[in-house]
């Protein structure tokens, strides 16, 4: 599922992952994953990397290795520059 903003065609952040990472401390990619309903485990596996590292990647609080934010994006089937906020 790719969200997308329907009018313009533009990538945004829905509010309810942007309020997680402003308020909670949390992760961009652990907002956008808890939000669109997929497991760590999941998005390990999508990525080709044991769990528990990518539960050390996603609880990085920026993604700076842009290769590491597209493929974490990609597993998730959003834009990469939606992790960068």
């Amino acid at each position: 599922m790719k969200i997308r903003w329907l009018d313009f065609g533009v990538d945004y952040v829905p509010h309810e992952v942007a309020q997680r990472v402003l308020t909670e401390n949390c992760s961009a990619a652990r907002s956008w994953r808890e939000f669109l309903g997929k497991t760590t485990e999941e998005v390990a596996k999508r990525i080709g990397i044991p769990e528990d590292q990518y539960i050390q990647l996603e609880a990085s609080p920026k993604l700076t290795r842009r290769n590491v934010r597209e493929k974490i994006a990609s597993a998730l089937e959003i834009n990469p520059e939606q992790l960068r906020f």
